[in-house]
C-alpha cells in the first residue's frame, strides 16, 4: 500500500478558460415583461480551429467534446453566460441588470470543433442580488 496517493485531475485554468470565451460570438435574444423579469436566451459559440495557436490539444471534435464534458457542470461558465446577458440588458438600457437576482440553466453541447454553449436567463429585475457572506 502507498502512503501518498497520486491524482491526476484534468480542469480548465481560468486564463484558459478566459482565452476560449475571447474568442466566442454571443447571440441574446430577450426582453422584460410587466412584472419586471429580463428573459434571455444566451448562445455562445466558440470554433476551437480559431484558438489553435493558443494551445496544445489539436482544435478537433474529440477536443471539443472532452471540453464539454469538463465544462458542462463549471459555475464560471454559468457565470460568464449571466454577465454577456447582463451586458446586454445594459446595453438596451436597463441598469437593474447589473445588481439584480439572476437564475440561469446551460446546456453544452458540440459540433465538430465548435462548442455550443446555450443558456436561458431570467433576470429579476426588482430583485437586488443577494450577496454571499464574506463576498465585497
Amino acid at each position: 500500500m502507498s502512503l501518498i496517493r497520486r491524482e491526476v485531475r484534468e480542469f480548465i485554468p481560468n486564463g484558459n478558460l478566459k482565452l476560449l470565451f475571447g474568442e466566442a460570438d454571443h447571440v441574446v435574444e430577450g426582453a422584460v415583461d410587466r412584472e419586471g423579469k429580463g428573459f434571455a436566451s444566451v448562445m455562445t459559440t466558440i470554433c476551437l480551429e480559431r484558438t489553435a495557436g493558443l494551445f496544445r490539444e489539436h482544435p478537433d471534435e474529440a477536443t471539443t467534446a472532452k471540453l464539454v464534458d469538463l465544462l458542462r457542470d463549471d459555475p464560471r461558465v454559468r457565470a460568464r453566460l449571466i454577465a454577456v446577458g447582463r451586458a446586454e440588458f445594459e446595453r438596451r438600457g436597463d441598469a437593474r441588470a447589473r445588481h439584480c437576482r439572476a437564475e440561469m440553466d446551460v446546456h453544452l453541447r458540440f459540433e465538430d470543433s465548435r462548442l455550443l454553449i446555450d443558456g436561458d436567463l431570467v433576470l429579476l429585475l426588482e430583485q437586488p442580488e443577494r450577496r454571499k457572506r464574506g463576498a465585497r
